[in-house]
């Protein structure tokens, strides 16, 4: 697997709210964004929102729902456990199902409380395109936490 930067919760954040000009971007499973070359479909915006690079293995237009767990970028967390810029949807081998699946970026939750489930995210999925759109969804229990592999709590500083 390529060894991308460390990325910040924070730049997570920001690229999934400034990256993709809101409800401009029409959801498309073989369409490429241009100019970032990220495809136009839920795994796509994630992708961008990590900057996970283009060249990494299996990637077209950037990772798809299976090889983001598979090829280790996401592992499973707790719910109660997400963070801004973690994750939520279904990935890995279970995304093969018949809705297929799909991933959002969590920001925080709404009611401040993870039991109750309501979380306020970053998404771009075919329902409510054009996209990308920050929402308050009810958390769905069919879904899982993830956590991408190279994300960091806290700027880090160069000297």
């Amino acid at each position: 697997m390529t060894t991308p930067n460390l990325i910040t919760r924070t730049r997570v954040i920001m690229r999934a709210r400034y990256g993709w000009e809101r409800k401009t971007i029409p959801f498309s499973r073989t369409e490429i964004h241009h100019p970032d070359g990220y495809r136009m479909d839920a795994a796509g915006f994630v992708s961008m929102c990590f900057k996970i690079p283009l060249t990494a293995p299996g990637s077209w237009g950037g990772l798809n729902t299976v090889n983001m767990l598979t090829d280790g970028w996401f592992y499973p967390i707790q719910p109660h456990d997400l963070k801004p810029g973690d994750v939520m949807g279904q990935l890995g081998e279970e995304s093969l199902d018949y809705d297929g699946g799909t991933v959002v970026v969590f920001e925080k939750w709404l009611n401040d409380d993870p039991t109750l489930g309501v979380a306020l995210t970053w998404e771009h999925l075919a329902h409510v395109s054009p996209g990308p759109d920050q929402r308050g969804r009810p958390i769905n229990y069919r879904w899982n936490a993830y956590r991408y592999r190279y994300i960091t709590d806290e700027e880090q500083l160069s000297v």
